[in-house]
């Protein structure tokens, strides 16, 4: 019986929280996993982003054009930011 995409992500969650647990992976790199699921990013928007582009007032990454593929290179990427996803460790 195929699960759903509710299952899956749940399942993925519980996944990276083993891992942590077994020390397989920091909770730096738990962290980087649960904000990709979290807001949709590509895996080098998340790995290059700065201090800079982050903005937890408002609950955005602000990316410039040149760190995404899907606004040409006039217009920055927004991406909001779930509770869940404030309040991961990092």
């Amino acid at each position: 019986m195929a699960r759903t995409a509710d299952e899956e992500g749940a399942a993925i969650w519980r996944a990276i929280d083993a891992l942590n647990k077994a020390r397989s992976i920091t909770l730096a790199q738990a962290s980087f996993f649960r904000l990709l699921m979290l807001t949709g990013a590509r895996r080098g928007e998340i790995l290059g982003l700065r201090w800079a582009e982050v903005d937890l007032q408002r609950g955005l990454l602000l990316l410039p054009p040149a760190r995404h593929k899907t606004g040409g290179v006039s217009r920055p990427k927004t991406l909001h930011l779930s509770p869940a996803a404030l309040g991961l460790p990092f």
